[in-house]
C-alpha cells in the first residue's frame, strides 16, 4: 500500500481540480443543485486514478476509450454525490438522488463540454498512470 500513496495523492488532487472545474462551469442555480458533489470529488478522483493505474500501459485508442468511459462514470458519481448531499439539505421529494446522477453526464454531453473534457481526461489518466 505504501507504494500507492503517490497515486492516491495525485488522484485526490486531480479530483479536487475536476470538482473545481465543475463548480466554475455551472451557473448559480446549477451550482446549488450540483455543488454538494464537490465534497466527494477527491474520493471520485482516487477511484478514477485506480482505473488509470490499471490501464497505464494501454495504447492510445484503449486509453482514449477508458478516459471517456471514466469521464462519464465520474460525472455520474459526482452527480450521485450531489444528490446525496441534497438529500440532507432538502426534503427528499425536491431532488431525487439518482436523477442528479444522470443529469450531470447528460448536461456534459448536450452542453458540448465533453469535447474538451475528454482530451483533458485522457491527459489526466496518462499523468496519474505515471504514479502507479
Amino acid at each position: 500500500m505504501k507504494e500507492r500513496w503517490p497515486l492516491v495523492i495525485v488522484s485526490a488532487s486531480s479530483g479536487f481540480g475536476w470538482g473545481a472545474i465543475v463548480l466554475f462551469l455551472l451557473n448559480p442555480r446549477q451550482r446549488e443543485l450540483f455543488g454538494g458533489g464537490f465534497v466527494f470529488a477527491p474520493v471520485i478522483g482516487v477511484l478514477a486514478g485506480l482505473v488509470a493505474a490499471r490501464f497505464k500501459d494501454a495504447d492510445v485508442f484503449a486509453m482514449a476509450f477508458v478516459s471517456l468511459a471514466t469521464l462519464y462514470l465520474t460525472a455520474a458519481l459526482y452527480g450521485l454525490g450531489s444528490g446525496i448531499v441534497q438529500r440532507f439539505l432538502y426534503p427528499p421529494h425536491v431532488v431525487p438522488v439518482f436523477t442528479t446522477a444522470l443529469l450531470l453526464p447528460y448536461g456534459m454531453t448536450i452542453g458540448g463540454f465533453v469535447l474538451w473534457m475528454w482530451p483533458l481526461a485522457y491527459l489526466n489518466h496518462r499523468f496519474a498512470g505515471r504514479f502507479a
